[in-house]
């Protein structure tokens, strides 16, 4: 079966139509493939940031709560010392009625 030079024509030009849609659609695919790497670039410079911004929140974290750690330790500290002052003075307090009682029994029992 031969074809007539106007099926001929009809074909080729079907034929250039299709090449022309391949290369347009290989041009849109190309195009699609370079926006998904920038994009994919864009999201791991993103990831990285939150990532070094979590890594600063946990770091702060922790030195506040060294920090916090560090000033109950100093007021534990100050309040034992509070409570050993406070005993020795108690203790002062409470001896000297005790030693002024001896001394009076003792002035009661010396002859005059």
């Amino acid at each position: 079966m031969r074809t007539s030079p106007r099926e001929a024509a009809q074909a080729a030009a079907v034929r250039d139509t299709a090449v022309r849609e391949r290369d347009s659609a290989a041009g849109t695919a190309q195009r699609a493939a370079a926006d998904l790497a920038a994009a994919r670039r864009q999201a791991e410079r993103e990831t990285s940031a939150v990532q070094a911004a979590c890594q600063a929140r946990e770091e702060a974290a922790r030195e506040l709560a060294a920090a916090a750690i560090a000033r109950a330790e100093r007021a534990e500290t100050a309040l034992d010392a509070e409570r050993t002052e406070r005993r020795a003075l108690t203790d002062r307090l409470t001896s000297v009625p005790a030693q002024a009682r001896t001394r009076g029994r003792t002035a009661a029992r010396l002859p005059a």
